[in-house]
């Protein structure tokens, strides 16, 4: 992804094949400049993991709302070809959990999806403070 940062007043050194890496013109301390390369060079690669590591989780972000999209032009499609004004809604009975179309009120499909978490949230919260 990146270069990893090199220290010049080292290569000078190796080029001049000095004796000491402290006697070089510009005067500085190679131990020093060493180490920080080193920790910057490390600080490279730590970032560099936690890019490929947000590329991944925007490209599974991206997939969930090209997913969601999906759902709301087709359900707007539909509506349009037929003059109908259905949106979703989440139905949950004894034996399932859905996501449906319904017409009242029209809804698009994330904020179905999220009434229906804020339900389990409420629930959840009444159900932890009748047992707490």
């Amino acid at each position: 992804m990146s270069d990893k940062l090199e220290c010049t007043c080292i290569e000078a050194y190796k080029s001049r094949n000095m004796r000491d890496p402290n006697c070089c013109a510009c005067s500085c301390d190679h131990n020093d400049l060493v180490d920080q390369l080193a920790k910057a060079n490390e600080r490279v690669a730590d970032l560099e993991q936690i890019n490929a590591e947000l590329i991944v989780k925007n490209n599974e972000l991206k997939l969930d709302k090209d997913r969601l999209d999906l759902l709301d032009n087709c359900n707007a499609e539909f509506n349009k070809k037929c003059g109908s004004n259905y949106g979703w809604h989440v139905d949950w009975n004894h034996n399932r959990i859905a996501l449906v179309d319904t017409g009242i009120p029209k809804t698009d499909v994330r904020t179905a999806i999220d009434k229906f978490k804020a339900l389990l949230d409420m629930g959840k919260r009444r159900r932890d403070r009748d047992n707490g």
